[in-house]
């Protein structure tokens, strides 16, 4: 009898330790997560506030900003279709900048592509 008591007593330990154990590995994990999210999204905004700040200096200092163009004004500069222009940076003709989900050209790199001619 003594025995069967000092043994659940041992069980009940081992199971609260264990709980314990699981929720703090819970606890932990779901704080790591926060901190990657919260630091995804920190980049996402520094890389922004970077190119807006990019784009502000050059204006001050009195030289015409590089700037981007987005999927649509590319394709119109280009005058080609959207598979064409996923095909050359497929291909690595043309190089993209993405900011998230969004896809951005630098207008440099355009003018280059298309050559002197059409500048």
């Amino acid at each position: 009898m003594a025995n069967a008591r000092l043994l659940k007593a041992l069980l009940d330990c081992h199971l609260s330790a264990a709980e314990i154990l699981r929720a703090a590995l819970r606890d932990a994990e779901r704080a790591e997560r926060h901190d990657l999210e919260e630091a995804f999204a920190s980049g996402q905004a520094a890389a922004r506030k970077q190119l807006i700040e990019d784009e502000r200096s050059t204006i001050a200092d009195g030289v015409e900003p590089d700037g981007f163009m987005t999927v649509s004004e590319t394709m119109a500069r280009l005058k080609v279709g959207r598979s064409t222009l996923y095909a050359l940076i497929k291909q690595k003709k043309i190089a993209v900048v993405k900011i998230g989900r969004s896809s951005r050209f630098r207008r440099s790199d355009i003018a280059s592509f298309v050559g002197p001619s059409e500048k």
